[in-house]
């Protein structure tokens, strides 16, 4: 029997997504952890935040998230067509470097590890550390300042090029907003989930992982 090539690109991306999309499971899914921890030390209860009065309620919620990850999609739609250096800029780092980390991954792999940034991040960002610093801050504007600057550390947490960073504090203040006109995290983590779970999908789909150009 030979010894397969080290050097083989399908070897190699293989080897890639089957020590990647664990590890990226692994750790959005920490920040569940991370966001029970914070809420322990702060006196806060993070079962609040996701539990719904009745089934119904879960329903909507979940119907909101939904409806709410259209004009996400369409966000990403039309950041893949601005003009600008910063913008190509951000389009060949999705396409040559994160992309093909994820290259050959099952439709259930990208759908556990979006579960897990959803409920993660959203635990994290939106219901502790916006509701905290919103808390801290208090007054009238208290839950603005929370929001623009919770916002910004999303962005900044997200920061893989400038352009990147904006565009991620853009959709952290509009699920900010989503958890606070929802009365809930419920919505704020099936819309984050879905985004990435069907930009995922259609980007690995549409784009030649690493080529940086649309498939035929």
């Amino acid at each position: 029997m030979e010894t397969p090539v080290l050097e083989d690109p399908d070897l190699l991306r293989k080897g890639r997504v089957d020590s990647i999309l664990p590890l990226a499971i692994l750790f959005e899914g920490s920040l569940v952890l991370v966001a029970w921890g914070l809420s322990w030390l702060w006196g806060q209860s993070l079962w609040k935040h996701l539990a719904d009065a009745t089934a119904a309620q879960y329903f909507r919620s979940i119907l909101l998230g939904l409806l709410a990850t259209l004009p996400l999609l369409a966000s990403l739609l039309v950041s893949r067509r601005l003009p600008g250096a910063a913008w190509r800029r951000l389009r060949q780092v999705v396409d040559d470097q994160l992309l093909p980390m994820f290259a050959g991954s099952s439709w259930w792999g990208l759908l556990l590890l979006s579960v897990a940034a959803g409920l993660g991040e959203e635990l994290l960002f939106r219901a502790v550390l916006q509701e905290s610093v919103a808390g801290w801050l208090g007054g009238e504007f208290g839950g603005w300042w929370a929001l623009v600057i919770v916002s910004l550390l999303f962005g900044i947490c997200h920061w893989v090029t400038p352009a990147y960073g904006v565009f991620a504090a853009l959709v952290g203040a509009y699920l900010g907003l989503l958890y606070w006109s929802s009365g809930g995290l419920v919505a704020a983590v099936v819309a984050h989930a879905a985004y990435d779970f069907f930009a995922l999908m259609w980007l690995l789909r549409t784009v030649v992982p690493g080529g940086g150009q649309p498939r035929d």
